[in-house]
Order: structure tokens, then C-alpha cells, then sequence
């Protein structure tokens, strides 16, 4: 099984620390891989953190994939990861679509509490959050979605939350609000 990582390779989004939290994962499981989708400015760096972290044949940098193989690779992963940062200057990014994405495959999330995604993604309820910029407060969290039990209702909340958020219903939304104003 593999632990997914969807995003550009930049700094805000927060890869570092997920980097830095994989010894304590893999020091309770052992056979767990990370695959890293996506590409960016920071994919040297973070390929030189790898291997000084000791953590090469763990990490596999997958680069650009296409929407279908992006869906495969949630399909087949234990849990999504979304490692983003707030900068220094207080901004953070809004809503990452890997969060959704990952929800309506029916994949467990864990994710930092920045942006937009508390507004969507609650601690215990439906994903694991943790605290930016921590990798041993994300390795945590990690751990403990791992060892959820498959028919945790952590998992059909996170479902039940896509559905929520699909567009068709958002759309649904915006039509009933513009009925309203138009009335």
C-alpha cells in the first residue's frame, strides 16, 4: 500500500513535511510507500531531502499524470495526503481539489488545518487534520488514519461530504441562491 501526495511541487504546498514525517510512519509500517504526483520548483530539493532522509526506497516521484492515472493511483492508495503550509505573510491556499478528489473516491484524508480546509474537511468526522509546518504532528495523524478500521465512519462521512461538494450539487446551489436574488 502507498500513502498519495497530488499537487505541484512547490513550497506552500508543504511536501517537505511530508517527507519529514515518513521515518516515524514507516517506523510502524514498514512495507508503506509515498507516491508523489505532480511537478514544480522544489522537486530537486525535495528529492535531495529523500535521500538524506534515508527514505529513497520508500518514495517514488511520479511527475505528471494524466487525469485517468491520477484517479487509478487514488484508487489504489491507503490514504491521501495534503501536506499544505500557511507562508509567512498569512496566505494560504483556498480549497486544494486533491482534498475532493480523494473524499469522492472514497480515500482517507489527512490534511493541515490552513485555507479552506477546515470549511471542509473536519478532525474525526470525515479525515484527519493536523498542524502545518509538524511533521510529527502529521506522521500522527498519518498513523492514526492508517490504523482506523476499514469500516470506519470516518469513511462514509468523507463520502457523503464529496457528494456534498460535487458540482452538480453546487451548481444546484448557486441556481437556488440566484433564484432567490432574482426571485
Amino acid at each position: 500500500g502507498y500513502l498519495l501526495y497530488v499537487g505541484r511541487l512547490l513550497e506552500i504546498k508543504g511536501v517537505v513535511h511530508l517527507l519529514r514525517a515518513m521515518p516515524r510512519v514507516l517506523a510502524r509500517h514498514p512495507g508503506i510507500g509515498l507516491l508523489v504526483v505532480g511537478y514544480g520548483e522544489r522537486e530537486q530539493a525535495l528529492r535531495a531531502e529523500v535521500e538524506q532522509l534515508g527514505i529513497g526506497s520508500a518514495v517514488c516521484f511520479a511527475g505528471r499524470r494524466s487525469h485517468a492515472e491520477v484517479a487509478r493511483s487514488f484508487r489504489g492508495c491507503r490514504l491521501a495526503v495534503v501536506p499544505s503550509i500557511e507562508r509567512a505573510d498569512g496566505r494560504a491556499e483556498g480549497m486544494p481539489t486533491v482534498v475532493l478528489e480523494a473524499l469522492a473516491s472514497g480515500v482517507r484524508v489527512v490534511a493541515t488545518a490552513t485555507g479552506g480546509i477546515p470549511d471542509v474537511l473536519r478532525h474525526g468526522e470525515n479525515g484527519w487534520l493536523c498542524r502545518d509546518r509538524d511533521p510529527a504532528d502529521l506522521a500522527e495523524k498519518i498513523l492514526c488514519a492508517l490504523d482506523a478500521p476499514h469500516d470506519s465512519p470516518v469513511t462514509s462521512s468523507a463520502r457523503e461530504t464529496a457528494r456534498r461538494f460535487a458540482w452538480p450539487r453546487v451548481a444546484e446551489r448557486y441556481a437556488e441562491v440566484f433564484e432567490r436574488l432574482l426571485g
